[in-house]
C-alpha cells in the first residue's frame, strides 16, 4: 500500500545513466527521504530488472558501490514483478517506442513492396 509520494527530475548527467542505473538512483532517492520508514519496516521492493544481482556484482562502477554500501542499513527485499499479459503488452510498447523505423526496400519501378 502506498503512502508517500515521492518525485525528482534527472539532471543532465542522470538522464544518461543506464535504466538499472536510473532503477537503483530512484531507491536511493526514496531511501534517502524516507529513511524513517526503511529503518523501522522491511521494504519489498518490485521491479522487472534485477537490481540485486547487479548491485552485488563485484565489477559495477563506482557509483553503483557507494549506491550499495548506502542501502545495505536497510532491510530490503528485492522482488521480481509478476507481468499480466496487458503489462508485457504496455512494456513492449514502450520499450519500442522511438525507435528508428526501416523502410522497406524499393521495387525496380521505385514502388514498395
Amino acid at each position: 500500500m502506498p503512502i508517500y509520494y515521492v518525485s525528482r527530475v534527472l539532471n543532465g548527467v542522470e538522464g544518461r545513466y543506464t535504466p538499472i542505473e536510473k532503477m537503483a538512483l530512484a531507491l536511493v532517492i526514496t531511501a534517502r527521504k524516507l529513511r524513517p520508514y526503511f529503518l523501522t519496516h522491511p521494504v519489498g521492493v518490485k521491479m522487472n530488472m534485477p537490481l540485486k544481482q547487479t548491485l552485488g556484482k563485484p565489477d559495477t562502477s563506482g557509483r553503483l558501490i557507494k549506491w550499495t554500501v548506502e542501502l545495505s542499513e536497510y532491510d530490503i527485499s528485492y522482488l521480481m514483478r509478476t507481468t499480466i499479459k496487458a503489462q508485457a503488452l504496455a512494456d513492449f510498447i514502450s520499450a519500442m517506442t522511438g525507435l528508428p523505423r526501416r523502410r522497406p526496400p524499393k521495387t525496380r519501378n521505385g514502388c514498395y513492396t
